[in-house]
């Protein structure tokens, strides 16, 4: 009796094996065919879009694309990031001239669970499309290789020290419209522009260009201009770009002012640029902000407190109530 037992426990050992095995095998299969789908789907969103910098051209190369390491995306998801991965290759494409590889998040979607998955409009949380995802990649990308090739002399202590980096940017895709099949319904231009910087170096890249169709051959030109120093948040500001300064002190933003005038903008501007930024780190918390100032549709804000001046969302400081006094008597002489 107690034989007969135990092979009635081995049997149901083995099928319930045998039924996690088959599971298993059914689940992977699923992940690396739809994996395979979503890469044939997004190789023509990637691949057709050709960065050129600096009279150098940077072709992309999807890798692969994958919803998740787990499996319940694969078989629950009807809205989704996929992680798409991609080689870039500077000038040509073969593995001498291989540079990097990135990764970007693009949507996709499928209305039912037993559909295939298609391309969605936009990079999910960000909320601009993967054109723009990509030129962040590639200036991540194009920043942390100058900054290493400028530091290859220097001994790794201090880069170790100098790698603290910050950036802030601006997408503009507000012209263009997507339809729920990720189609454009309403072509224009867009722009992007970054700003990056670390000790010693900061870079701008801005591109350009008319968005008519993803999947269309698309050349992404990017402008880059360098510039080395010291955390100078306000290094690449013009004054002709900047049409408009408003600035309101705490509390009182409703009482805010606006300053027009050409020769009072060139005259803060310039004293802005000329005076000595440094990395924040942690002196943020000393700061009882007194006044804060908007240089025109830049991006760039700045906060007056009683002795210091911070900009770039706390990264960057000036102290010295001197500077603070100097900027506080601009303002007012121009209103």
């Amino acid at each position: 009796m107690k034989s007969k037992n135990w092979i009635v426990i081995l049997v149901i050992s083995l099928l319930f094996v045998s039924f996690k095995m088959y599971s298993w095998n059914t689940d992977k299969k699923l992940m690396k065919k739809t994996d395979k789908e979503l890469k044939f789907l997004l190789k023509p969103y990637i691949n057709n879009t050709v960065i050129i910098a600096n009279q150098n051209k940077y072709y992309l190369r999807i890798k692969k694309v994958k919803l998740s390491d787990k499996l319940e995306p694969y078989k629950k998801a009807l809205n989704i990031p996929a992680y798409v991965y991609f080689d870039v290759y500077k000038n040509k494409v073969n593995k001498d001239n291989y540079i990097d590889s990135r990764l970007i998040r693009m949507e996709v979607w499928r209305e039912e669970l037993d559909n295939d998955f298609r391309f969605y409009k936009n990079g999910g949380e960000t909320n601009i499309s993967f054109k723009g995802e990509i030129f962040k990649e590639f200036t991540n990308m194009y920043f942390d290789l100058q900054y290493e090739n400028r530091n290859k002399t220097i001994n790794e202590g201090v880069i170790k020290n100098c790698n603290t980096g910050y950036s802030h940017g601006k997408f503009d895709e507000d012209n263009n419209e997507y339809n729920k099949y990720g189609e454009i319904t309403s072509k224009g231009n867009v722009r992007y522009e970054i700003i990056k910087y670390r000790r010693d170096l900061s870079m701008k890249f801005t591109t350009s260009f008319y968005l008519n169709n993803f999947k269309e051959y698309q050349k992404m030109h990017i402008k880059v201009k360098r510039t080395e120093g010291n955390y100078h948040a306000l290094w690449d500001i013009s004054n002709e770009e900047i049409k408009t300064i408003k600035y309101h002190y705490r509390g009182k933003y409703k009482e805010g002012k606006v300053i027009t005038n050409d020769f009072a903008i060139e005259e803060l501007i310039t004293y802005l640029k000329g005076i000595p930024f440094k990395e924040a780190k942690n002196e943020i918390i000393k700061c009882e902000p007194l006044i804060f100032i908007k240089l025109g549709k830049y991006g760039k804000d700045i906060i007056l407190c009683k002795d210091a001046i911070y900009t770039n969302n706390y990264h960057v400081v000036c102290k010295g109530e001197n500077y603070v006094e100097k900027i506080i008597s601009l303002l007012k002489k121009n209103n």
